[in-house]
């Protein structure tokens, strides 16, 4: 599964993606044991690619062949 959160800019992506990923993070891990999702650790996520949180531009140069197309 790839979760893909797409804005204007990488900033604006992250900022309002990462709350309810936040939530739904710390709702799941508080059930296993886990704490609670530190910025930190979302921000590497992000980085390391294994969230697909940023803009357009960002994700069509690091996706190969993932051109924005029109759906018709």
């Amino acid at each position: 599964m790839v979760r893909v959160w797409i804005a204007a800019t990488d900033g604006e992506a992250q900022e309002l993606f990462y709350p309810g990923c936040r939530e739904i993070h710390d709702r799941i891990g508080a059930l296993r044991g886990r704490p609670p999702l530190r910025r930190e650790q979302f921000d590497a996520e992000v980085e390391s690619g294994s969230l697909y949180v940023g803009s357009v531009e960002t994700w069509s140069r690091a996706l190969p062949g993932a051109g924005m197309r029109s759906a018709r």
